[in-house]
């Protein structure tokens, strides 16, 4: 996968970069007496004892699109299931939302995400 061709720095991940990076998302169990494991991919684990703990390192994303085309609607359940903040909703995606009854203020969100364009 590495470009013989061109300069080697920042062109192309090489093989061994990308099996860097995939060893990077890994869990880890710690048990009670200090014992580390990591778990192989998809393994099932069984007899996990009391009080073990799971560390697990992945990479997130960055979305796809303008945050501010998001559905109203769609970032208003996410408040409601604790997934954002009223606060994130309006500076995030632009959508207005009671604090207290979690209602969607449709003219503030039209009138934010208007003025954010």
């Amino acid at each position: 996968m590495l470009d013989r061709g061109g300069p080697p720095e920042g062109k192309i991940l090489d093989e061994l970069a990308m099996a860097a990076l995939v060893v990077e998302a890994v869990s880890r169990l710690r048990a009670p007496d200090g014992a580390v494991r990591t778990p192989k991919s998809k393994e099932i684990l069984r007899s996990i004892p009391k009080g073990t703990v799971l560390c697990q390192k992945a990479g997130g994303g960055g979305g796809y699109g303008n945050p501010f085309r998001r559905p109203a609607v769609k970032v208003a359940g996410e408040v409601r299931n604790g997934f954002i903040s009223v606060e994130a909703a309006r500076r995030d995606y632009g959508v207005v939302i009671d604090p207290t009854t979690l209602a969607i203020d449709e003219d503030a969100t039209r009138s934010l995400r208007r003025g954010a364009a």
